[in-house]
């Protein structure tokens, strides 16, 4: 189990079943990445591929199914579903999260 600890450091990973929200990290260093996910009722993957001014999120489920309204990503604006998606495996969510900056005049 607390090799568990770990993966959630890395990933970012939070699920929260009540407000069907799934929370991950960005890549690291803007690089694409794969990494697991387990809620307890499902799991599967999340990849990532970072662009210019986007990252593209895959949501993949791989065993069981998830209802989500809202897909988070640390420091974007989430994205959010209305009716909540139901992913099942080999039907995965890919969704873009864009860069968005507030500038500030004085």
């Amino acid at each position: 189990m607390a090799s568990w600890t770990h993966v959630l450091a890395l990933t970012g990973f939070h699920f929260d079943g009540i407000l069907q929200t799934m929370t991950f990290a960005p890549a690291p260093e803007g690089k694409p990445v794969r990494w697991f996910w387990s809620n307890g009722s499902a799991w599967g993957v999340c990849e990532q591929r970072p662009e210019e001014d986007s990252i593209a999120l895959r949501l993949s489920v791989l065993f069981g199914e998830v209802s989500l309204k809202q897909i988070v990503l640390t420091g974007y604006a989430p994205v959010t579903f209305a009716p909540p998606v139901k992913i099942t495996q080999g039907n995965p969510q890919e969704v873009v999260f864009r860069n968005t900056f507030l500038s500030l005049k004085n």
